[in-house]
């Protein structure tokens, strides 16, 4: 898996967003971070008319050699699929006040929906619509657990498995492909993401500062 890691001096993002406005948790980050606290690591698995999920590296915004992950539908109407958490502590998510933040690209119009579920008889959880448009451009999707997402968050999960990041594809076609990169949950309003403001030949004394990241809902 991978680690956001963005030029800013010898600044890593998640380590300086954690101290200046809370803790960053991946789920699909842009490099590597295995072992980090904050990464939830995951496993995806095929739910409906989905075909798979492949990886690539390619740049997205100022990070090179990100990694981008495609979902290709293999079936008309509607595809589906999810990663599952395992074992790590969502509660953190759950009782603050967090935005699903991800970049997500398609050229292909669909209804696009994610699903946040605990997995269960019942399962409890939400599926909810966001909008795109599919240029073929990176758009930044922000989704508010709370908001978006009330029997996810009020579901008093702690370090059980969930479907941290599910997505569903209504009105596709056959084949259809959907892509996503930088799938975390920053606290509300915020982003990881550092801009170099003050440039310096000495890395310590580089300075950033946190711009937000265009929405989309």
């Amino acid at each position: 898996m991978l680690l956001a890691f963005l030029a800013c001096g010898a600044f890593f993002p998640a380590k300086a967003q954690e101290a200046a406005q809370g803790t960053v948790y991946y789920v699909l980050p842009l490099q590597d971070m295995a072992g980090k606290t904050n990464f939830i690591p995951t496993s995806f698995d095929l739910w409906y008319q989905c075909a798979g999920i492949t990886s690539k590296q390619e740049t997205v915004g100022t990070v090179s050699n990100a990694n981008v992950y495609t979902f290709t539908t293999s079936g008309a109407n509607s595809s589906s699929g999810g990663w599952l958490s395992n074992g790590f502590d969502i509660s953190p998510i759950l009782t603050g006040d967090y935005d699903l933040l991800f970049d997500f690209r398609t050229t292909k119009s669909a209804s696009y929906r994610i699903k946040l579920v605990i997995p269960g008889s019942p399962e409890v959880g939400n599926e909810t619509e966001f909008t795109a448009t599919p240029n073929g451009q990176w758009q930044t999707i922000r989704m508010n657990v709370t908001e978006k997402f009330p029997a996810f968050a009020t579901s008093g999960a702690t370090s059980g498995n969930a479907y941290v990041f599910s997505f569903v594809a209504a009105n596709c076609q056959n084949g259809d492909t959907f892509d996503f990169a930088n799938v975390r949950y920053v606290p509300k309003g915020t982003t990881d993401e550092p801009v170099v403001t003050t440039p310096s030949l000495a890395i310590a004394e580089a300075s950033c500062e946190y711009k937000s990241a265009t929405s989309v809902t």
